[in-house]
């Protein structure tokens, strides 16, 4: 149980990827959960024991009713894409947003807002080594739209804890694992693996971490987290190249061999963003994802590990199980059992 901590528990973004399991955690520590939701989709996917409340973070005044007697709150709400076909949707949910929630839980006298970031804060355009929760990006660091209303977002929060607001931002890196309703891009390139339909790859590293261990990490944060602080939740580093590797051992399909340059890659996501925008598609590549994948962040979290008081399990298996998942919900053709299962034992 989270200590010191009276009233419920609001979760923005409570029906996404990591806001799922983090809800469901909060439920099995016995904690009294309000989701806030802003469409009867999102309401319909709120667990039974917990209560939906109608609510758009996008606009402030709906914000009064659901923070009414919360004594935390933990902001996971965003728009998680790195592409929209109404970019302005980043400034106004991400960044616009997390200053509304804030702004109304100062209000509401709410005891402690914990801010759940992007690892893409903290990709600078040339690494000189690890990047760290203490690492140093400014906004023209960050490439696309979603970088920076998440990056704004960021310096919304340290202004309010700044100005007496109790607030924690984590930072969680790209996290993997099953029930990954809304396909965040994560999910999207293992469906994708699975269809045959990634040709190729750039040179590239990603930070990766168990989902259910990040929902972890975020309570550990309202409960031992320093307010004005950032918290690295991030569990491995893994080449491009080896994790298609591994998902190649996990479901029997061949990996990409084609290693594209960063130049031609940009370009291609390029294009298919002009053809997304005239066929509403989804491009296979952005061009804010591939700018990000050239510069090959690698991530250190483990300082935060120790003061939280983590530990992370391996990531192959999370993997193994968002494949199955995928197969489970029909996206995927089926898989080898054997492989998967290996991973497991």
């Amino acid at each position: 149980m989270i200590r010191d901590m009276r009233g419920p528990v609001l979760v923005t973004g409570g029906t996404g990827f990591i806001g799922g399991h983090l809800v469901r955690l909060l439920l099995e520590q016995g904690h009294e959960v309000r989701v806030l939701c802003r469409s009867a989709a999102a309401e319909a996917r709120v667990p039974k024991d917990a209560q939906a409340v109608a609510g758009d973070v996008a606009d402030a005044n709906s914000l009064c009713s659901a923070l009414e007697g919360c004594g935390l709150v933990f902001h996971l709400a965003a728009n998680a894409n790195l592409f929209d076909h109404d970019s302005a949707v980043f400034e106004q949910v991400n960044h616009q947003g997390t200053r509304n929630l804030l702004r109304a839980a100062q209000e509401a006298g709410v005891a402690r807002v914990v801010h759940c970031s992007s690892e893409a804060v903290l990709a600078r355009k040339t690494p000189d080594g690890p990047a760290t929760a203490v690492t140093a990006t400014r906004l023209e660091d960050m490439p696309g739209e979603y970088c920076r209303s998440k990056w704004l977002a960021d310096q919304a929060c340290f202004e309010a804890a700044a100005q007496g607001l109790d607030v924690v931002v984590a930072v969680p890196v790209v996290p993997v694992g099953p029930g990954d309703v809304n396909l965040t891009p994560p999910t999207r390139m293992l469906r994708d693996f699975c269809r045959g339909k990634i040709k190729g790859y750039v040179s590239s590293s990603l930070g990766l971490a168990d989902v259910r261990d990040i929902a972890a990490g975020l309570l550990a944060c309202a409960e031992r987290g320093t307010s004005g602080r950032r918290y690295l939740l991030a569990a491995e580093n893994r080449q491009l190249v080896d994790l298609f590797a591994l998902l190649s051992r996990l479901t029997g399909r061949p990996a990409p061999r084609l290693r594209v340059p960063g130049q031609a890659a940009l370009a291609f996501a390029w294009l298919e963003e002009q053809w997304c925008r005239l066929r509403r598609g989804t491009p296979l590549a952005s061009v804010a994802g591939v700018r990000l994948a050239m510069r090959g962040t690698l991530y250190d979290g483990s300082a935060d590990a120790r003061e939280l008081g983590l530990t992370y399990r391996p990531v192959d298996a999370a993997l193994a199980e968002a494949l199955v998942w995928l197969e489970q919900q029909g996206l995927v053709p089926p898989l080898s059992k054997k492989n998967t299962e290996d991973v497991h034992a």
